[in-house]
C-alpha cells in the first residue's frame, strides 16, 4: 500500500520539478577595439591571464551558450573578468574594469534572434583615469 503512495508522490515531484522550457544556442561576439596608442592587459584575476589589446589593436571573443528562446542584449554579461585593466603595464585603472562589467558599456548589434556583436572601445578618454600601478 505505502508503494502506491511512494509512486504517487515520485511522479508528482517529477511533473512539478522538470523544466518544459527548451534552451536554445545563443552566441555573442566580443569585440575590443583599442583606438589609443597604449597596450592594455588584465591583471591576473581576469579568465585569460594573457589577455592583451595592442595600441591601435582589436581583439575579438567568440562565445557560445545555451540561454531562453527570446533574448535581449541586456540579458548578456560580458566575458571580461578583471579587477583592474594595466595601461601599458605600469598604470592600472579599476574604472575602466568595472566599465568592463557593465553590458550598457558596449556598442550592442543584434545579429539574429539569439546572436549579438558586442563592441568596447578603448579611447583616450576611458582610459585617462589610469594611475600608477601599487606594487
Amino acid at each position: 500500500m505505502w508503494m502506491r503512495f511512494l509512486l504517487i508522490g515520485v511522479i508528482s515531484f517529477l511533473i512539478t520539478n522538470c523544466k518544459s522550457e527548451i534552451d536554445y544556442r545563443v552566441d555573442a561576439n566580443w569585440i575590443y577595439i583599442n583606438e589609443t596608442n597604449h597596450s592594455i592587459t588584465y591583471a591576473p584575476e581576469n579568465t585569460w591571464n594573457d589577455f592583451n589589446v595592442g595600441p591601435k589593436d582589436t581583439t575579438i571573443f567568440i562565445q557560445h551558450g545555451d540561454g531562453p528562446k527570446d533574448i535581449s542584449a541586456e540579458s548578456y554579461v560580458p566575458v571580461i573578468n578583471a579587477l583592474t585593466v594595466m595601461i601599458d603595464g605600469t598604470r592600472c585603472d579599476a574604472k575602466l574594469a568595472v566599465k568592463l562589467h557593465d553590458i550598457s558599456s558596449y556598442e550592442a548589434k543584434k545579429i539574429d534572434d539569439r546572436t549579438y556583436e558586442f563592441t568596447f572601445r578603448y579611447t583616450d578618454e576611458n582610459t585617462s583615469h589610469a594611475v600608477d600601478c601599487e606594487n
